[in-house]
């Protein structure tokens, strides 16, 4: 039991000192190598309180990191999800990240940047810039609300 868990202890440190990583991602990977849940659950709990892993701290990062790269709510819950890690666990952290007026000033950015070749009075191509928007996250609502105030601004 103890040589299992120092190896999955070296693979676990392995890990985190290659990339900040969730527990959840650090558990898959264990579970992987073929430890058993005992050692996991003893491995996260040590490594949680050496201070290699914080869960909330890697929310935060990863949600500052979608938000920069200009992805609206949905799309960072999304990719939480892929990612195994529970809604409830984020909820708190992506509210403060991802207000409504932020979500729009990031809309906003995207149609000076991105789509500021698009015509937005063009009805098909506001279908377009409308649906690349929802791709990237972004709620319909707020993406009707910013559209109308952008065409109504022209």
């Amino acid at each position: 039991m103890d040589d299992d868990y120092r190896k999955a202890m070296n693979a676990a440190l392995k890990s985190v000192s290659i990339k900040f990583r969730h527990s959840t991602e650090i558990k898959g990977k264990l579970s992987d190598l073929g430890y058993n849940e005992a050692v996991i659950k003893r491995v996260i709990q040590e490594l949680k309180r050496l201070g290699y892993v914080d869960d909330k701290d890697w929310i935060e990062c990863f949600v500052r990191s979608c938000t920069a790269k200009k992805f609206g709510r949905h799309a960072i819950f999304q990719k939480l999800s892929q990612k195994g890690i529970p809604k409830e666990g984020a909820l708190e952290i992506v509210d403060k990240h991802q207000t409504d007026d932020k979500q729009k000033k990031l809309i906003e950015t995207l149609l000076n940047t991105r789509y500021r070749s698009k015509d937005l009075k063009d009805f098909r191509e506001r279908q377009k810039v409308a649906a690349g928007l929802a791709r990237k996250g972004f709620s319909f609502s707020l993406i009707q609300e910013v559209l109308e105030n952008a065409s109504s601004e022209s």
